[in-house]
């Protein structure tokens, strides 16, 4: 819960854009890829379901707010 308040406010409509043309999106802000799927990551249940999948495959990691510890704030 704390990734995805420090993430988005847990705004499953926030859309953050990158410098290299992709963007982070919905309550943990997923990364969309060369695909440019957005819809779906606006979904607030897909957008979990994502994160989920991402954390079981490689961590909290893949989140910044995790590495610079950010996060910690809404402990």
């Amino acid at each position: 819960m704390a990734i995805a308040k420090a993430e988005s406010g847990l705004n499953p409509r926030a859309i953050n854009r990158n410098k290299d043309g992709s963007k982070d999106i919905g309550i943990f802000q997923i990364m969309t890829g060369t695909d440019g799927a957005t819809e779906d990551r606006l979904d607030w249940k897909t957008n979990i379901r994502i994160a989920k999948e991402l954390r079981d495959s490689h961590g909290w990691n893949e989140w910044a707010v995790y590495n610079n510890g950010s996060y910690r704030n809404y402990l």
